[in-house]
């Protein structure tokens, strides 16, 4: 994905109680061309998914420490040790 896009930036130097400073000034929002957010939503949208179903799946288990515990290496597990 390649965005072709002016500077994003603009420092010019100002003089603030007799010292030289670089004053930023950002292009104004939205950004020209807009962002295409289009492929992230796609990238994120199995993982959420997954996360949705996992903490479905907890709801129903009667230990949720021991389900968390079988999907950790051991040793991995400190905040489950008694």
């Amino acid at each position: 994905m390649s965005i072709r896009r002016e500077a994003e930036t603009l420092y010019r130097v100002s003089t603030v109680a007799g010292r030289s400073v670089q004053v930023l000034y950002p292009n104004p929002l939205p950004p020209e061309p807009p962002i295409d957010l289009e492929p992230l939503i796609r990238f994120w949208t199995g993982p959420i998914r997954a996360l949705g179903r996992l903490d479905g799946s907890t709801a129903l288990l009667p230990d949720t420490q021991l389900f968390i515990y079988l999907y950790l290496p051991q040793g991995g597990s400190p905040f489950l040790s008694d």
